[in-house]
């Protein structure tokens, strides 16, 4: 590994919207990961039939040159754009592709995801907003697309970055979480998961487990209804107001139980990692309770979609919203399910 990361771009609803496109087309974390392996592989030295196939960063100093003048930098943190050449060099994987708009937004990501990066007297954070927020926590960090940022940032050579953020995040209140990190929903556990399958850090999944424990336990205390359905307010999914809810409803809703549905996958898979079968067995169990409520209580067959149900009143809310495709990510549904995924199809009238 070499050095240093982290991530951006950070309107969740805006982030959510695209996510959820690709999901419903694939599995997206599997083609995801497929690219950047890949990426990873052009990035090494290597030799087939007598030709090298590597990938060189000079390649793409067009991207930087663009992308460094694109803008005036009234707010530096901790990597400006004078430096954003050699620590892309020292972090980032390599892409090519003969598709030249999906390129160039490959490398604005990075370009993008390193303004967030924050230095702090605990270490490294990653932002939301580069201005700062009255409901942040401190450091001026926002839970909301939190899982975003280690799914993004998991690809850095440089592992410092996450590893503060996260250590911050559930330790950097006197050894407790901060008080907001619960404020929006999350799949931060899930996220913490798979990015162990990036760098294989074992130690690091074993130190935090009690820590993503007493998470989703204390997710259960707070946003789970007596019939096992999580509750979330439409803004503290991040996604402001929608027409299934309101600030102030308590509704279930295909979001947050996917979370949680993922977030239950990802302790049991740790739990087997670390040989814990009653970690592995006690998460499993909640994961399949999870995936049939939600499939039973949040699945309109007329609409043949995934869809909110109004706590008020026990109604699902009759529309369809992309948050409907949430379950995919998270590979909940069963296969009888994928008929919502035709919705996808732009040659389609809804």
């Amino acid at each position: 590994m070499k050095k240093n990361g982290y991530i951006n771009y950070y309107d969740p609803g805006f982030i959510a919207t695209i996510r959820l496109c690709c999901v419903a087309l694939f599995n997206v974390r599997f083609a995801i990961q497929l690219l950047f392996l890949l990426s990873f592989f052009c990035f090494s030295n290597f030799s087939l039939a007598k030709k090298t196939f590597i990938l060189n960063y000079s390649q793409f100093d067009h991207y930087v040159d663009n992308f460094n003048k694109m803008e005036d930098e009234p707010i530096v943190q901790a990597i400006p754009i004078s430096d954003f050449r050699n620590w892309m060099r020292e972090n980032i994987p390599l892409f090519e592709t003969p598709d030249k708009t999906i390129e160039e937004i490959f490398y604005f990501r990075w370009w993008t995801l390193r303004k967030h990066i924050k230095e702090t007297p605990q270490g490294y954070v990653i932002t939301e907003f580069l201005v700062n927020r009255s409901y942040a926590d401190k450091y001026n960090l926002i839970s909301s697309a939190l899982g975003h940022h280690i799914y993004e940032a998991r690809w850095l050579h440089n592992q410092q970055y996450l590893n503060d953020d996260i250590n911050i995040w559930y330790r950097g209140n006197n050894g407790k979480p901060l008080n907001k990190l619960r404020f929006y929903s999350s799949w931060n556990i899930d996220a913490i998961y798979n990015r162990y399958l990036v760098n294989q850090d074992l130690s690091f999944l074993k130190d935090y487990l009690p820590d993503l424990i007493k998470d989703y336990q204390a997710w259960e205390l707070e946003k789970r209804f007596p019939n096992g359905l999580f509750w979330q307010f439409d803004v503290r999914d991040a996604m402001e107001e929608t027409i299934s809810g309101g600030r102030k409803e308590n509704n279930p809703r295909p979001s947050i139980n996917g979370y949680m549905y993922g977030n239950a996958k990802a302790l049991a898979k740790i739990g087997r990692l670390i040989g814990d079968d009653g970690i592995k067995d006690f998460y499993n169990k909640k994961a399949d309770t999870l995936k049939t409520l939600v499939q039973q209580e949040l699945w309109n067959p007329s609409s043949s979609f995934f869809e909110v149900r109004k706590h008020a009143g026990d109604t699902l809310a009759q529309v369809m919203e992309e948050i409907g495709f949430i379950p995919w990510y998270f590979n909940l549904p069963d296969s009888k399910y994928n008929v919502a995924l035709e919705k996808t199809d732009e040659s389609r009238t809804l």
